[in-house]
């Protein structure tokens, strides 16, 4: 460990990171303020992750040919799906993966390439639960965005905690493994997986002889009346109507920065911040098309109208009730003081059937300025996330409510009258109709 602390010291910078004071750790009186005009909370707050200290920024992109076979480290992050250009906190420890040759492929800026896989299942141990999920065969090269200091004290089995970015996504094709029966590295031969958008159909179908008139025509759809393709089945197959049908279901989220332009990155913003499965998000993010992924996308935003519990099914939230706390949208990871990585999805106001317990703190909040406290499912006693709740009686919110992504699961409640059968033919279908297609190998 030595050796990699002096590698992490010769990445320093001119610190010019804000140091975070949690004050009065155990204080849940909110400070009182002359300001007469509230003021909104800063969601560029919570992505700096200053619960973690001081992180140094580094310079690290790694890249590779769509197609290649490479052999990739892998770390495993238990029910978190890395998508690209999304940012998550990790705590890498030493017996897991060797950071020395990635830590000297970031002093190396001409050459870099390393990188790491990160993956939601485990690729040492679990063939046979893999063969039965081929999803879980999909990955995303990870690039080091942030890095804690090298005079941070750890004990001798403790990793070092870094934020890292998605970049490529990847198919796993062999898993290597390293080491005795405890203490074990995970390697993988990966495909990279190439980004692929489908050509716009309406070009496809459209005549020749047509395509020049309606070039001058102010609206998309208009040229389906000249083809095979009616404007609903071309909506559904076309990508900028696909983001405008998106874009419209979720003007709910209230984001102040606004959505990515390319569709290619939108598709990947909106598959991070919907509040599904882990297996569901590996289905997205293997999706064979930018076009794929947001029709699977749209279908689950218009059919999923409410969260529950994951135990027992009682209702915790609807889906009008999320509420964007962090400039990333309504879903962002963070790291818990045992080093877990975690995902919540922010609401603002959940059933009256959940209650709340502990003494609100300030100790190690994940929004700086909010305390929390544990909130649990009033049916089956389960842990849900947490309650926030200002500080200040100006900061707008005064409360919110943090839902675990694990804990949590979204369902189809039919807005007319069912009988039971009907009903669960109806929930079926639309299950079916939501799942993309997924890349495969030959």
């Amino acid at each position: 460990m030595n050796r990699l602390r002096r590698i992490v010291r010769r990445l320093s910078m001119a610190e010019n990171g804000e140091s975070h004071n949690n004050g009065s750790g155990d204080s849940q009186h909110r400070e009182d303020t002359s300001a007469s005009s509230s003021r909104n909370f800063d969601l560029t707050l919570p992505s700096r992750h200053t619960y973690l200290g001081d992180l140094r920024e580094v310079s690290s992109t790694p890249y590779y040919p769509e197609g290649d076979l490479v052999l990739l480290p892998v770390v495993h992050i238990p029910d978190v799906v890395l998508m690209p250009h999304q940012q998550i906190p990790i705590n890498v420890e030493p017996y897991e993966l060797d950071l020395n040759p990635i830590l000297n492929d970031l002093l190396d800026v001409e050459h870099q390439r390393k990188g790491f896989v990160c993956m939601a299942a485990q690729t040492g141990h679990d063939e046979h639960f893999l063969s039965m999920h081929p999803y879980y065969y999909f990955g995303t090269i990870a690039s080091v965005v942030r890095i804690e200091n090298s005079d941070v004290q750890h004990g001798e089995d403790e990793g070092i905690r870094m934020i890292v970015k998605g970049c490529q996504r990847c198919y796993l094709k062999k898993s290597v493994v390293e080491g005795g029966a405890i203490y074990q590295k995970h390697y993988g031969w990966f495909r990279i997986l190439p980004v692929c958008t489908m050509p716009n159909p309406l070009a496809q179908a459209t005549p020749n002889e047509w395509k020049t008139a309606l070039a001058s025509v102010n609206c998309r759809s208009f040229g389906a009346y000249c083809t095979s393709l009616m404007p609903p089945v071309f909506s559904t197959l076309e990508v900028n109507s696909l983001v405008e049908a998106i874009t419209a279901e979720i003007k709910t989220w209230q984001m102040t920065d606004g959505y990515p332009q390319d569709p290619l990155d939108f598709s990947y913003f909106v598959a991070s911040n919907l509040p599904v499965s882990a297996q569901t998000r590996l289905q997205l993010l293997g999706a064979v098309s930018t076009a794929h992924r947001l029709r699977a996308c749209l279908k689950m935003l218009r059919a999923y109208n409410q969260l529950d519990c994951f135990d027992c099914h009682t209702m915790v939230a609807a889906k009008e009730d999320g509420i964007c706390m962090t400039r990333e949208g309504l879903t962002t990871a963070y790291m818990n003081p045992g080093g877990l990585t975690q995902e919540i999805f922010t609401v603002k106001k959940v059933s009256p059937n959940i209650y709340f317990h502990g003494k609100p703190t300030l100790e190690f909040t994940w929004f700086p300025g909010y305390t929390w406290r544990h909130a649990a499912c009033g049916t089956c006693h389960s842990h849900l996330g947490w309650r926030y709740d200002a500080v200040r009686k100006d900061m707008h919110p005064q409360q919110f409510f943090g839902l675990q992504r694990e804990e949590v699961l979204p369902s189809i409640n039919p807005t007319t009258q069912m009988n039971p059968e009907e009903r669960l033919r109806y929930i079926e279908e639309q299950m079916m109709e939501m799942m993309p297609i997924t890349y495969r190998e030959l």
